[in-house]
């Protein structure tokens, strides 16, 4: 992790993989702002484990969060 954020990671849990109903707890998003977002390319795509089942990985979640913490501490420090 980026020594610029310091994301304590523990937040998200230890899973492998989440449901979209773990995101939008976790994040505090609805379902639908989520897949709206992936649709739009920003935020990660998830994976398929079964035709039926989709997941994201943690890690993708994790780096997507980085990401978006260092976009707002930029735009603090820049405001």
């Amino acid at each position: 992790m980026s020594e610029v954020t310091n994301i304590d990671a523990s937040f998200i849990g230890d899973k492998a993989w989440y449901r979209v109903k773990d995101l939008s707890e976790i994040l505090s998003m609805s379902d639908s702002t989520i897949w709206k977002m992936v649709k739009k390319d920003t935020f990660p795509k998830p994976k398929h484990i079964t035709p039926r089942m989709t997941v994201w990985l943690r890690q993708d979640v994790l780096d997507w969060i980085e990401a978006k913490t260092k976009e707002l501490v930029e735009d603090t420090n820049h405001a």
